[in-house]
This record gives structure tokens, C-alpha cells and sequence, in this order.
């Protein structure tokens, strides 16, 4: 079933409250037949719904807000005559609503009228033309017609308004099996279920897919690995809230998951919930002391607490599990920098450097820790080292600017917009890398203003903004 076929509770509630009115509205049996119907009990709905129609002196809005769902209640207990004159009393009321177009249309196709459900399909969408379940429905009205192609592309726009609907998914994939499209099927019962892991739908057909390809099904991930796909994509889309919620989800079916636990202490670090995602980090190292980024990824944690003896025991440890990466030395150099150690910084960075010679980033932090470490020839380092980069792309010019080749001006004016997160991350860069050169130039209250912008720009999960952060705890 889907659940966006109804009005929802709190939508209804939301619409009911959230005018004003010239008189008083009495919403207690609209209030219960939202309780009984999300209950189950359809026909008592209906009797709720009737006298808040009837005693409930309601706007005309939330008239037409309650003939909708008291035609749902009767569509619900199988009187379409009855479900069908109020989805058109609500229709006089407000032409223009959508989902009472919608609901039309389910119960035109329910008495096998597809032809006039998919003209109240398309009127619901051209009221409402993002309307996800408009679209589902339509699509579903299309495959009774053998229009596959047709049902395909509304499954589509469905999926685009609402990447969330596993059903919509396989819909779509049935009408591609129906096509004898059946990779294309297959591919669409897979996402759905990294959606739905244990949707029956999507389980089934894929296994009759592959029958009809003269194959053997593959097994299908564990619902936990599934989980972790689809915590990853919503990792990916930023959305980690939901991320969270899925790595819950495969660390309930086991909970001795070294990647549910490592992608979650992820998804925390990167909301700034830095002590869960350090809890997280250590259960990993608990079920797997071997997990080099696990040691990493709690140093960086440890570095967003400002705690850097810590963070260097981190790195100390990945390092140890595999000397050869750069990353983790380029790290800990860092961590020696925040910490005003600029000798061990010196070190760890150019290890680095002699392994990514052509990492702009790299060479610019080492130039900084020779530089204030008081190495002479820091200077003339930067310039030999800055040959295996384009000066003209960024952050080029933060080379130019440090070998005195361009103006700290110029650097500060590409930092300047901060409308888009984009720009916000350019304007990290450059201002923490103009407070450096201001520092140098004994200039340190424009190097604390300098400081104060990176940190404004929010942009925590950067080295530079940590680098603020640095600089300003030892002001």
C-alpha cells in the first residue's frame, strides 16, 4: 500500500489550523475521524467526518479539506457512488485541488473507468505539476493499458519527485519485464530494494527476471548490507540524518558491524556530533583494531574537539598500520601545525610532499611550517616545489601570493562571494591562507579578522577552518 494516497494527519491538522478566520471553528470530530480512520475503523471516519461537516461551522478551505478525506473513508469501505460525490462536492468548492482530482481518479480506475481516471491523473497534475502520487497513479492507469512506455516514464517522474518510493521502483521495473527489458527491470527491483530491503515485490520479481533471462538469480545483499547502501546514498545526497537512521537499521539485524558503526561515526562528524561519531570510531577499533581509517577518522574527530595530542596518537597508530599513506602523514602534519609544533609538522608534510609532489595543497602547508618554523631557505623551496603545479588554477594563487608574486589583495577578492556553499569554501581557503600571510607580515589583527571569516563560513569539515580554529585558541 502506499501511504501517500491519503491526507495525512498532520497535514490535515496543518491545513486546519493554519489560517486565520473570522469566527470560531469547532475541529473536535475532524480531530477523531483523523484518529479512527489512521485506526482502521473507515465507517465510523465517516461518521466523524459528517458531523464536523455539520456542526463544525468550517472555513471553506477545510470543507474542501474534509469532503476529500471523508471520500477517502468511503472509498475505503467500498462506496465509490458516495466517495465520489464528495470528491466533486470538494471540486465545486476548489477546482484547482489537486488531490481531490487524485482521489477521482483511483476511484474511476478501482470501477475499471481507466480511460477517465487518466484524465483525472492529468488534471491533478496540472494543478499540482510535483505531485509524486499523480504521477505513480497515472503510470499504474498506463500499464492496465499495455502503454508501457507511457507507464514507464510517469514511474520515472514519480521516482525523480520522491527517490524515496521503493514501490515505484518496482512498478516501474514490471513495466520494463513487461517490455522483456528485463536487465532494466532487474536494475529497478534492486533499487527498491536498497530502498526496501524486504520488499516482497521487489524480491519476487527480480527472481522472475532473472528466470526469464534463462539465469539463476544472484543472492540478494543481507537486509544489513542493504541498509548500508542506502545509508551511503543518503551519505552521499548530505542527508545524514537519514543516513544514521539506516546504519541503525543494519547495526539492529548485527550489531558486531564494523562498517555500520565507521559510515555512521561518519555521518555524525559530519553534523558536528563529534562525541558520537568518536564512540562510534571506537567500536570499530573495538571489533577491528586493524581499521586503518577508523584510527584516521577519530584523529580527525579528536582534531574537531581541539584535542591535538590525541589526534596525533590516532594518526601515530594508522600510520603504523600503513606507513606508506600519505594522507595520514599529511594529517598528523596538520595536527603538528594546529598544535604550534612546526619542526614535527615540517617532517610529516614533507614526507608527504616527496610522495604527491604535485599536490598544491601539500607543498602550501609545508612552505607555512618551514616558514614559522624559521627554515631560511623556506622561500626558495616553495618555489622549486610549486613547478609541479598550474600557478594559474587554485590555489595557485596563494603560491604567488607567498613568493611575493601577487598581492594579498587579490587573493582576499576570490574570497569574496559567500552566497553558495561553494563560495563559502573558497572564502575558507582564502582567508585562512591571507591570515597566514598576514601573520607573517606581523599584521595580527588583520590576521585574526582573517581568521574570524573563515570561521564564519561554517565550512567545518575543511583543514583550513580547523586551522582558524587553531589560530584562534592561541590568541
Amino acid at each position: 500500500m502506499r501511504r501517500t494516497l491519503y491526507l495525512a494527519a498532520a497535514l490535515v491538522s496543518a491545513a486546519l489550523t493554519g489560517h486565520s478566520v473570522a469566527h470560531a471553528e469547532n475541529l473536535t470530530y475532524c480531530d477523531q475521524a483523523l484518529e479512527v480512520r489512521d485506526a482502521g475503523n473507515h465507517d465510523l471516519a465517516v461518521t466523524f467526518f459528517t458531523r464536523c461537516l455539520d456542526e463544525g461551522d468550517l472555513t471553506t478551505l477545510n470543507r474542501v479539506i474534509t469532503y476529500n478525506n471523508r471520500g477517502v473513508a468511503y472509498r475505503k469501505i467500498g462506496e465509490f457512488g458516495k466517495a465520489i460525490a464528495d470528491y466533486e462536492q470538494a471540486l465545486r468548492l476548489d477546482p484547482g485541488y489537486a488531490k481531490a482530482h487524485n482521489n477521482l481518479g483511483i476511484v474511476n480506475r478501482a470501477k475499471g473507468e481507466v480511460d477517465l481516471s487518466i484524465q483525472d491523473y492529468d488534471r491533478a497534475i496540472s494543478f499540482d505539476p510535483g505531485y509524486a502520487d499523480a504521477y505513480f497513479n497515472r503510470g499504474n492507469a498506463y500499464v492496465d493499458r499495455r502503454e508501457y512506455d507511457r507507464a514507464i516514464d510517469d514511474f520515472g517522474q514519480a521516482i525523480r519527485l520522491d527517490p524515496s518510493d521503493a514501490t515505484a521502483h518496482v512498478n516501474r521495473g514490471n513495466s520494463y519485464f513487461r517490455k522483456r527489458d528485463y536487465d532494466s527491470a532487474i536494475q529497478d527491483y534492486e533499487l527498491a530494494l536498497r530502498l526496501d530491503p524486504g520488499h516482497a515485490g521487489a524480491i519476487n520479481n527480480r527472481e522472475m527476471a532473472y528466470k526469464a533471462k534463462g539465469e539463476t538469480a544472484p543472492p540478494i545483499l543481507g537486509a544489513a548490507d542493504a541498509f548500508i547502501l542506502q545509508g551511503n546514498d543518503y551519505f552521499q545526497q548530505g542527508q545524514y540524518d537519514r543516513a544514521i537512521q539506516s546504519y541503525d537499521q543494519a547495526l539492529g539485524l548485527d550489531d558486531g558491524y564494523a562498517i555500520a558503526y565507521f559510515n555512521r561515526g561518519n555521518a555524525y562528524s559530519f553534523k558536528g556530533e563529534i562525541e558520537r561519531a568518536i564512540r562510534d570510531y571506537d567500536q570499530v577499533i573495538r571489533i577491528d583494531p586493524g581499521h586503518v581509517n577508523a584510527h584516521a577518522n577519530r584523529g580527525h574527530a579528536y582534531t574537531d574537539k581541539g584535542d591535538y595530542a590525541q589526534a596525533i596518537r590516532n594518526y601515530d597508530q594508522a600510520i603504523n598500520l600503513d606507513p606508506g599513506n600519505s594522507q595520514n602523514h599529511l594529517r598528523r602534519g596538520r595536527a603538528h601545525f594546529y598544535r604550534n609544533d612546526m619542526a614535527r609538522a615540517a617532517d610529516d608534510l614533507q614526507w608527504a610532499v616527496t610522495q604527491v609532489p604535485d599536490d598544491a595543497y601539500a607543498v602550501i602547508w609545508l612552505y607555512l611550517a618551514e616558514v614559522r618554523a624559521g627554515y631560511p631557505g623556506a622561500q626558495a623551496n616553495l618555489r622549486w616545489r610549486a613547478k609541479a603545479f598550474d600557478l594559474a588554477a587554485w590555489p595557485g594563487p596563494v603560491v604567488r601570493m607567498f613568493l611575493g608574486e601577487l598581492a594579498p589583495q587579490a587573493v582576499a577578492e576570490v574570497g569574496r562571494a559567500d552566497r553558495t556553499r561553494a563560495e563559502r569554501e573558497l572564502r575558507a581557503e582564502a582567508y585562512f591562507y591571507l591570515g597566514q600571510q598576514q601573520l607573517l607580515a606581523g599584521q595580527r589583527d588583520r590576521a585574526r579578522q582573517s581568521f574570524e571569516a573563515v570561521l564564519a563560513t561554517g565550512i567545518t569539515n575543511f583543514f583550513e577552518y580547523q586551522g582558524a580554529k587553531a589560530e584562534m585558541r592561541r590568541w
